[in-house]
């Protein structure tokens, strides 16, 4: 992008499968992007976030769908900037271990139906499970009630290029 005009990649992950898909996107996108998580260590302070979105030509939001919802931080942030979002290009993801039809229903879910009918593109990039880094909970539902025995890798790197 010239001009110094940046894309601010705001995202929310709990094991790390949409912090995955935005830094790949980051690296898709060269020098002009800006990463900015929404939990966790390395969530940016509200002020932070304010003028990194203020300053973005364009916002790309995304997060991790368990249980098929998207993390609680996503729509937060997305109805705390309502207008901003509006006055930008927009472009939103989920990550997920769904494909096809079933990942676009999580998708459209997921967002706020004016955020989607804004947004100029929107992606599921797939996801992934590291059965040993989850939580005893997390690891109950996808083994026993999902199926899940095994890691599983579906991160989707032709929809993130």
């Amino acid at each position: 992008m010239s001009g110094g005009a940046t894309v601010l990649i705001v995202y929310a992950s709990k094991y790390g499968a949409a912090a995955r898909c935005a830094r790949e996107l980051a690296e898709r996108i060269g020098a002009a992007a800006r990463l900015a998580s929404l939990r966790g260590p390395d969530a940016r302070p509200e002020a932070e976030l304010s003028r990194a979105v203020a300053e973005a030509a364009a916002v790309v939001v995304g997060g991790s769908i368990y249980a098929g919802r998207i993390r609680a931080e996503v729509p937060r942030f997305c109805e705390r900037r309502r207008g901003e979002l509006l006055g930008r290009k927009v472009a939103l993801f989920i990550s997920c271990l769904e494909t096809g039809e079933r990942a676009r229903e999580e998708l459209e879910a997921a967002f706020p139906p004016w955020l989607l009918a804004h947004a100029a593109a929107r992606a599921p990039l797939g996801g992934e499970v590291r059965v040993s880094a989850l939580r005893p909970l997390d690891r109950f539902l996808y083994t026993r009630v999902a199926g899940g025995r095994e890691d599983v890798s579906r991160i989707d790197r032709e929809a993130i290029a």
